[in-house]
């Protein structure tokens, strides 16, 4: 007779059956106990109070601890260990630290000296970035300056503004006048509130014009000071005119009074038309204006 696939023996049968009994029993146990209503237990007034006593006391105490964590920190940032007489313009930044001092303020320290800077007075030393004012009361009793670092003295200072004045440069008095056209940097100079900067700068502006046709001219100079003209006559004539039929678009674009699109139609008029024989040829131009024209008359050359 052929066995049934699903056949179980009967032993196993068995152990299945008392397994399902015990699970069924347990679960039944479980819903049965979680009927019954547990218990309700009550928090008494003692019960709150020991608890409230209980929760005051961490706060405290924890309130506490962060102050005095507070207070170590504020004290150890403020406190310079190790402090002894040193001299900031000298001192070597191992040193620095030993004592106390942070990086960064070693660092700004070493800043300083590097591009020249000197510590005249130990106050000069408070301005170094990241020394508070408690700090550097702190560190003022151990703070000395170096003689050959200290401030000049009183007679050294007086001597200095007495050589300062021996060799102020000369200056013209009110009422010479010298020859705008042909005065060099050095006549320049002795006019007042002209130094050799503005000397340059005149110089070289009459080079660029060819020369001055009025002293009012001065004005188109950067930084020149107001009625500066008063000190200035003309006698010597330009000395270098435009020759507007023959320059090159680049020597017409040099000249102060024209500028890249002028040069331009003067130079494409010239290729149309052939010479320009006065400035009224080239009026008719929206690139001119007629302030442009009065200025350039002065310089223009027709041959």
């Amino acid at each position: 007779m052929q066995k049934s696939f699903f056949h179980i023996p009967s032993d196993y049968a068995k152990a299945c059956i008392l397994f399902s009994i015990i699970l069924l029993g347990g679960i039944g146990i479980s819903i049965l106990l979680s009927s019954f209503p547990e218990k309700e237990k009550r928090t008494t007034q003692a019960d709150l109070k020991l608890i409230d006593k209980f929760l005051s006391s961490i706060y405290r105490d924890d309130s506490i601890r962060k102050k005095e964590y507070i207070r170590a920190f504020k004290n150890k940032n403020e406190r310079f260990t190790k402090l002894e007489p040193f001299d900031p313009n000298t001192i070597d930044s191992s040193t620095l630290i030993n004592m106390g001092f942070k990086p960064y303020i070693v660092k700004n320290i070493l800043k300083y000296r590097s591009k020249g800077g000197k510590f005249r007075t130990p106050e000069s030393f408070s301005k170094i970035y990241g020394i508070s004012p408690k700090q550097f009361q702190n560190l003022l009793p151990y703070i000395y300056i170096g003689e050959r670092f200290q401030p000049p003295k009183y007679d050294t200072l007086r001597f200095e503004k007495i050589k300062n004045n021996s060799i102020k440069p000369f200056k013209y008095i009110e009422g010479i006048v010298i020859e705008l056209n042909s005065a060099d940097t050095t006549e320049l100079k002795k006019i007042p509130q002209i130094g050799i900067g503005l000397a340059k700068m005149i110089v070289n502006y009459r080079d660029k014009l060819g020369g001055f046709y009025s002293t009012k001219q001065l004005s188109e100079i950067e930084y020149m000071p107001l009625n500066i003209e008063k000190w200035f006559t003309i006698k010597s004539p330009i000395y270098r005119h435009i020759h507007i039929n023959k320059s090159s678009l680049v020597q017409l674009r040099n000249h102060p009074y024209l500028n890249f699109y002028q040069a331009k139609v003067i130079i494409e008029h010239r290729r149309r038309f052939g010479k320009i024989k006065s400035l009224s040829d080239i009026s008719l131009y929206t690139e001119f204006t007629r302030k442009d024209f009065e200025r350039i008359s002065s310089y223009v050359d027709f041959d």
